[in-house]
């Protein structure tokens, strides 16, 4: 999607889908589970219990245009990084927010893990479970969601990390702990996801700390949307020239 900015020149937009899934459903899902019922977007606490509420779609459209808008302006960032950074900047916000923003969670909506209320008659039909058994299989899914939660976090830090810097492993927890809501990952697990995702922590005077890698830059996640991209338009390319691939093997039986 092309859009022309009052500023005089064009950026070029990622298409909603590709945005939804490869950053607004990942934001979202950051101290969230997402779910999608019918024609709602429902959201509530990681490892909440009550029913998730449904989320008002252009409030939420205005969170991510101002996330987009706070973006640093970096000179070593992607094109679709500063397309967006430029849009949640410069573009008219009712178009930006209103108009494709929620086309991008129309799309994450689409994108999201269906709801399904826990059924009065599965829960008398299952068979009890032992106190050793329901406190093992809470356990392994809370590890699970802080497992996830850590990697997302850590990710989107990486968007305005600078490759070479060097940040405290425990600062880095303290700073994730201070922005997420609801459950809150372990130390163990949040360092196993910083060790993947920046390499392993290394003893400095002033304690373990990490590394930014050289190969991230601001956009990692955006730049992402990028590869994407391309991978869809390459297999659409690929789907397109087996269908007419297949019609001319058709057409040539016909006429033999």
């Amino acid at each position: 999607m092309r859009l022309k900015l009052d500023a005089g020149y064009a950026v070029e937009l990622p298409a909603a889908r590709t945005l939804a899934r490869v950053w607004a459903l990942p934001v979202l899902e950051t101290g969230s589970e997402v779910y999608r019922s019918g024609s709602a977007l429902l959201r509530r606490p990681h490892g909440g219990t009550d029913d998730p509420v449904p989320a008002d779609f252009r409030q939420l459209a205005d969170k991510l245009a101002d996330r987009l808008a706070a973006l640093p302006d970096r000179t070593d960032a992607g094109a679709v990084y500063r397309a967006l950074r430029m849009c949640g900047v410069e573009a008219d916000r009712a178009w930006f927010a209103g108009v494709y923003l929620l086309s991008v969670l129309r799309a994450v909506r689409a994108a999201a893990r269906a709801w399904r209320p826990p059924s009065a008659q599965r829960r008398r039909d299952a068979s009890p479970l032992t106190a050793a058994e329901r406190a093992r299989r809470s356990h392994a899914a809370r590890l699970a969601r802080e497992a996830e939660v850590s990697a997302t976090w850590v990710r989107r830090w990486l968007v305005t990390a600078t490759p070479g810097e060097r940040v405290l492993a425990r600062a880095l927890y303290d700073a994730a702990c201070a922005e997420l809501e609801g459950d809150l990952p372990g130390l163990r697990v949040f360092y196993r996801a910083g060790d993947d995702l920046l390499g392993r922590r290394t003893r400095t005077a002033a304690g373990y700390s990490y590394r930014v890698p050289d190969s991230a830059t601001a956009d990692v996640l955006l730049d992402e949307i990028a590869r994407v991209a391309l991978d869809e338009a390459a297999s659409a390319i690929g789907n397109y020239l087996t269908s007419n691939k297949t019609d001319t093997e058709a057409s040539e039986r016909r006429v033999a």
